[in-house]
């Protein structure tokens, strides 16, 4: 039917994978190794933007399931999940600052291991920009040329299948658009196109890339 979101397999579009800059370059966390043989447990979180979600979830050598996290000093706008050592939360404009002294400890149930102290730094807004590019797409799965492109959708967000933010662009003769006001971290992004029905393609190939 017009106007459906169409899934992969249903009759998705040919759509051109997304490109990031070079300069984006992948993460590499920090790592840590208890001396004792407990655990081992690393990563560092990214800044928060005041009024968006954000999350952090350290990674651990081993089997997460198996092992139990828990926190020190956790931010009042913050939860955090025992099963995985996730934190995660909404900050506020009043909460913009550094946030210091957390410290996630995890147990395999016979040592145990800490990560920190960790700082998360609020930030108001962002002064960081990325680039979108892409191929525009010319048919459909089947072959059937695509004749009456309406333009594109860009989805993104700071985990994978979390899209929090949507940025439409009804102009079918777009193949790149920058995105501003970010703040340094990693972002995942997703790009959709639609007809001039409406009718929306598959998501793109997710790509991803830490912004400096």
């Amino acid at each position: 039917a017009d106007g459906a979101v169409l899934t992969q397999g249903d009759f998705p579009w040919v759509v051109g994978m997304p490109t990031v800059p070079d300069s984006l370059g992948p993460e590499v966390p920090d790592g840590f190794s208890d001396p004792d043989g407990g655990p081992q447990i690393f990563g560092t979180p990214e800044p928060a933007q005041a009024n968006e979600k954000f999350f952090f979830t350290p990674e651990v050598g081993g089997d997460p399931a198996e092992m139990d996290f828990s926190v020190q000093n956790l931010p009042s706008w913050a939860d955090f999940d025992s099963g995985s050592g996730m934190i995660s939360g909404t900050p506020s404009l009043a909460d913009i600052g550094i946030h210091g002294g957390i410290t996630i400890s995890v147990s395999d149930g016979v040592n145990v291991s800490d990560l920190g102290p960790l700082e998360i730094q609020v930030l108001a807004s962002g002064d960081r920009s990325v680039t979108i590019a892409w191929e525009p797409p010319t048919s459909y799965e089947d072959g059937t040329a695509l004749t009456d492109l309406g333009g594109y959708t860009i989805r993104f967000g700071r985990a994978e299948g979390s899209y929090d933010t949507v940025v439409d662009l009804a102009n079918p003769g777009l193949t790149s658009y920058a995105i501003d006001g970010l703040v340094a971290g990693t972002y995942f992004f997703a790009t959709t196109a639609y007809d001039g029905s409406g009718t929306e393609s598959a998501f793109s190939p997710v790509i991803s890339g830490k912004i400096r």
